[in-house]
């Protein structure tokens, strides 16, 4: 299911006017408590990110298109978003997420 994020919403601390090959301003950031990991910028200026809801395991994608197309943000959940097809963008979430799976792990010893 996707949703486009409230109007309401916080402004994003990432811009997406900048040129496609520039760094993402951080790796990892925190919105209204949800910790956001960028995922993948492709070469129009798309941005991807993995979200995670404050006290919850819930993750989802937040889908940042570049102001040509509008620059509305979008939710969608992890396993829809990756039933959607086998994209650069879902590769570089799968090894996001294994590496977070990596993390996780060496956490718990």
């Amino acid at each position: 299911m996707v949703q486009t994020a409230p109007a309401n919403a916080p402004p994003c601390p990432h811009r997406v006017d900048e040129p496609a090959d520039a760094p993402i301003c951080s790796p990892e950031s925190t919105v209204d408590g949800m910790t956001e990991k960028a995922s993948y910028r492709s070469s129009n200026g798309d941005q991807w990110y993995l979200v995670q809801e404050p006290g919850t395991e819930r993750m989802s994608v937040r889908h940042q298109p570049n102001r040509a197309s509008g620059g509305q943000s979008s939710l969608i959940d992890v396993v829809d978003f990756l039933s959607e097809g086998h994209g650069p963008q879902h590769e570089a979430l799968l090894r996001l997420l294994g590496n977070a799976e990596v993390l996780a792990n060496t956490d718990r010893t």
